[in-house]
Order: C-alpha cells, then sequence, then structure tokens
C-alpha cells in the first residue's frame, strides 16, 4: 500500500504533467500556426504528439515509479483543462515572442554567415581569373 504523501505527490506530477502537455500544444500550435491540411502535417502532428507523448511517459515514470491509474490520467487531463483555462494566453503570447526572437537572431546570424561566405568566395574567384 502507498502512503499519503507519496500518493499526493503522484497526483501532484500527474497535474504538472498535464501543464506540460498544454505548454507543449502552445509551443506545437506556435511552430506550425495556420498551415494548409495534407498529408504531411498529419505526419508531422503525429510525430509531435508521440514524442510529447514519450516524454510525459518518461516523466512520469520518473517521478512517479510508473504508477499509472485512472487519477493519473484524470490529473493530467485536469492540468491540461486548467493550463488551457487560466494559463494559456499568458504563456502564449510570451513563448511565441520568444520563439520569434529566437528565429530572428539565428535569421540574422545565417545571413551574416552567409554573406560572410559569399565575399570570401568572391574575392577567391576574382583572384584566380
Amino acid at each position: 500500500m502507498i502512503n499519503l504523501g507519496i500518493q499526493v505527490l503522484i497526483l501532484l506530477y500527474s497535474f504538472l504533467s498535464g501543464i506540460v502537455f498544454g505548454i507543449s500544444f502552445d509551443v506545437y500550435r506556435i511552430l506550425v500556426g495556420n498551415s494548409k491540411k495534407n498529408f504531411f502535417n498529419f505526419i508531422k502532428c503525429s510525430i509531435f504528439w508521440i514524442i510529447i507523448g514519450i516524454i510525459v511517459f518518461c516523466f512520469l515514470l520518473y517521478t512517479q515509479y510508473a504508477i499509472l491509474s485512472f487519477y493519473t490520467y484524470f490529473y493530467i487531463f485536469l492540468g491540461v483543462v486548467f493550463y488551457l483555462k487560466f494559463i494559456s494566453k499568458n504563456i502564449f503570447l510570451k513563448v511565441k515572442i520568444l520563439i520569434n526572437g529566437i528565429l530572428t537572431v539565428f535569421r540574422i546570424i545565417f545571413k551574416n554567415m552567409c554573406y560572410t561566405f559569399l565575399r570570401i568566395f568572391n574575392k577567391k574567384i576574382n583572384k584566380s581569373l
């Protein structure tokens, strides 16, 4: 029999894994956006949810010792609903700004590197002619 303290921790970790699930859903919505529905989008969506399912399962395995009962799934569901109802709007905007900022930095770095390599490459070609 599992004592009360461990049972409370199991429910808390289940609730937290539901919140992690909700955050990953927001990240997915930001990355995919409003793309057209086609076969490749279905494949991307399926792969994403399989990966998220594995991550949540590993989190639960690490924190709960693989005790998966009805209450575990119920509290995961409650965590997702809580996140989507009360936290999602704030986190969605902040994560969207963060991801757009990171993508902008990578785009600027990539363009500068390409420009530098093209300048060096063009100088070497002009010297050889």
